[in-house]
Formats: structure tokens, sequence, C-alpha cells
């Protein structure tokens, strides 16, 4: 690869360093997020992601290296929480696919940044070679995936929701079901680089099978905040039902 770009010239190779580098991020988020649909939702709202050496003044020693800082812009700030959250899972991932940083900084995109989207290409190569898949195994196995997603966001959801008395609601869950209500295009338009990419978005019901009557009504009074809940964290979770008995 060096002997490669020690061949173009200077702006060739930065863009192909740059490409290198958005591929890395775009698979070491595919680790951290599993998930296509979670992962293409969290890409989406992500405006840059740079590599850029500290060479501000420091305390200590004036021949220190200065530090590599992985700076990231999210027009959405439940996504830059989400990232802030899970920025060590985020670390090894990017480590496992050669970016190496000391620090981290997650910061709010602004103005015509918002407008940014590099990791668009890669979604709409995703999006293009899924959509060719047909196998009823893969679709199965999607669908597992998808349902393991959406449980773990409606579960996070009962923790923000409930605090300490989450986990024993949870206990009281016998059995759990998903249906899909609605499918939604939705394109988004790059109008600097002058090109647009389209993704789906499902809509989700949720039905839960509790034994205790106690636990059916705490799940019932909450129902409107659980969802909201849920759908901050990226699972598009609509309505939800709950019933007594497995």
């Amino acid at each position: 690869m060096e002997s490669y770009l020690a061949d173009m010239d200077v702006s060739q190779s930065k863009i192909v360093t740059k490409m290198t580098v958005l591929y890395r991020c775009f698979c070491a988020m595919n680790q951290v997020f599993p998930d296509a649909a979670t992962c293409d939702y969290i890409l989406s709202h992500i405006n840059g992601f740079y590599l850029v050496k500290d060479e501000s003044p420091r305390k200590g020693s004036a021949d220190s290296a200065c530090p590599v800082l992985c700076t990231i812009y999210s027009d959405d700030s439940l996504v830059k929480a989400e990232l802030d959250a899970r920025q060590e899972l985020l670390r090894r991932a990017l480590h496992a696919q050669q970016i190496h940083f000391d620090e981290y900084r997650f910061l709010s995109s602004k103005g015509g940044m918002r407008q940014r989207h590099p990791f668009d290409q890669f979604i709409e190569k995703r999006t293009n070679v899924c959509s060719k898949i047909t196998s009823p195994e893969a679709s199965k196995q999607a669908q597992k995936s998808q349902e393991k997603e959406l449980w773990q966001a409606f579960k996070r959801a009962c923790c923000k929701t409930f605090g300490v008395a989450a986990k024993p609601i949870l206990d009281d869950v016998q059995k759990v079901e998903w249906s899909r209500l609605k499918t939604y295009e939705q394109t988004r338009v790059n109008y600097r680089a002058k090109r647009s990419c389209q993704r789906t978005l499902h809509c989700y019901e949720i039905d839960l099978w509790v034994e205790d009557a106690q636990t059916k009504k705490v799940f019932e009074q909450s129902a409107s905040e659980l969802l909201r809940e849920t759908r901050n964290l990226g699972a598009m979770v609509i309505a939800m039902k709950i019933h007594s008995g497995a």
C-alpha cells in the first residue's frame, strides 16, 4: 500500500488514504453495531471522521509527542450519546482496523457540516448487495439479528425508564414476539455531492407476555415512555401489547 501511494501525486494519495480510513471506520462500526439497519442509522448521522494531531500547548515536557485525536461529528445528539457510551468498544474495533489514536472528541455538527455524509457511499453499496440476497436462510438470520437488536434497545429503554426496578420487571417477561407494521423508503439527498442515498426503515410492534398482573400494569402505564425511549435508541418500535401468561 505504501509503495502504491508513493507512486501517486499528493492529491491522489490523500483521496485514497481518506477513503481507506473511512472504509476501515465503516468496518469497525459494523463490529460495534452488528445489526445493519442500526449501523446504517448511526453512520448516516455521522458528518465527519477525522484523525489529527493535537498540537495545542499542554503541561509537561515540551518535546513530548502530540496526542492523536479521533474527532467524530454528528448531527444527532442521540447518535453522539450512543457513540460516547460505546467508545471503548469502538476504540478496540478501530484499533483492529489499524486506526490508532489517543483520545476521542464527539462534537455536534453545525452549519454546512450537517450536509456531509461520508459513509453514504458504503451504506448504498451494502443496500444494493443485500437487496440481491433472496436466500430464505439469510432472511431468517437477518430477522433474528434484527429482533435481538430490538430487544436489546427495549431493555435499555426499560433501564432508563424504571432504573434499578428494571431487572425484576424484565425477569417477569415470559415471551416476546415482534411484528413488522410499516416500511418506509427514506431518501437522503446530498446536494453538494449531487447524489442521493436511499434506505429502508422498518417499524415494529412488540408483544410481551408477563406472569405477574402488577408487571402488566406497570408496562401498560409506561408504554408511551418506553416506546419513546426505545426509538431514541434507534429502534423503530411504535406499538406495544401486553398479555397475561405465556
